[in-house]
């Protein structure tokens, strides 16, 4: 299919955020890199919704539930109900824990931005090569 402006929007926000994402991690700021990832990955599975469903996405965070929805291979799922946990997590410390950004590791970043690309490049599957043929999913 191809992607419509209001999708295209959500899609470029995406790519923003990854992008921001990618210069926390070059940072060593390792909590707000997974937040900037589990955002990233949000608003691409936000732009597929409102493409496919041609409405506003739901108010959640729960991108997993909506990538769920839209058909992505559990693969997919699993690597967002991962970065779901870092919308709280990496801002809001439990009690007894210390600060998110002690609890953040190089390696928990790492994955977080993995796991982003993996649903971003998903999402991205699902509209016109520059070719004009279909991706496949």
């Amino acid at each position: 299919m191809k992607r419509s402006e209001w999708a295209d929007i959500w899609i470029q926000r995406s790519a923003h955020d990854l992008d921001v994402a990618e210069a926390l991690f070059n940072g060593s700021f390792w909590d707000t890199c997974a937040l900037m990832c589990q955002q990233a990955a949000e608003k691409a599975v936000k732009g597929l919704y409102v493409d496919v469903n041609d409405a506003e996405p739901p108010k959640t965070h729960r991108l997993e539930r909506m990538a769920a929805e839209l058909g992505a291979p559990i693969k997919v799922v699993d690597a967002a109900s991962v970065l779901v946990g870092d919308y709280s997590a990496s801002r809001y410390p439990p009690p007894g824990v210390g600060f998110p950004f002690q609890a953040y590791t190089k390696e928990d970043a790492t994955d977080r931005l993995e796991k982003a690309r993996q649903v971003i490049s998903w999402v991205e599957n699902h509209w016109e090569d520059s070719d004009g043929n279909e991706a496949s999913s």
